[in-house]
């Protein structure tokens, strides 16, 4: 089994581990880190690759907040910002129309927590890849696991380059910027549909 933090819309690296477990660990009582995948993605705008960053509550406290009580700041109005960045990096990618309702059904709803946030956009991910992983959660925070669990908590990261080796796929603007590796599970759903999980069963681990 693995265990991961929570991700906004994750990376591909993310999913490639994911996609090859029966069940995964989500980590529910970690305190509250900045600059990671926790509250952000990365995808591939007209300008080049995009940061989309989820404004938080509470995020630079002195006293540390755990994963789940993490607010949402909803008066920065990120939400539509975030949809119409979506709009302008994929609304000509070939799958665009088939999976960017759901992309804003889930924004739309508005949750409270980070945390509920993060696990709608991965089971969102999963339904759109059309895996059936099943998730579950830790009961208490653990610095280490044993060699039975492994530890991608801190791994998938912004901070830490990726050992794996990505194939190319279509992307819309790859006549102005080549290919671009490990972006959001949006660049690839929307350019690839149902290609998707095979893509990332390809990826080598």
């Amino acid at each position: 089994m693995k265990i991961f933090s929570i991700a906004y819309w994750p990376n591909i690296e993310y999913l490639a581990h994911i996609i090859r477990e029966k069940e995964i660990l989500i980590e529910k009582h970690e305190n509250f880190i900045k600059q990671t995948y926790r509250n952000r993605c990365v995808i591939l705008s007209p300008a080049g690759p995009q940061n989309l960053i989820v404004p938080v509550l509470g995020g630079r406290s002195r006293n540390k907040k755990t994963i789940t009580e993490i607010a949402i700041d909803y008066s920065k109005h990120w939400v539509s910002n975030h949809l119409n960045s979506i709009k302008t990096a994929y609304g000509s990618a070939p799958f665009f129309d088939f999976f960017f309702d759901e992309v804003k059904q889930v924004l739309s709803q508005k949750p409270q927590t980070l945390f509920e946030l993060a696990m709608a956009t991965l089971k969102a991910s999963l339904r759109m890849l059309r895996s059936d992983v099943k998730i579950t959660f830790t009961d208490s925070f653990e610095k280490k696991y044993t060699h039975k669990i492994k530890d991608l908590r801190t791994g998938v990261s912004p901070k830490v380059r990726s050992q794996l080796e990505f194939p190319s796929y279509p992307q819309v603007f790859e006549d102005r910027f080549g290919f671009v590796p490990n972006l959001s599970v949006l660049d690839l759903v929307f350019n690839l549909g149902n290609e998707a999980f095979s893509y990332l069963k390809s990826i080598k681990m």
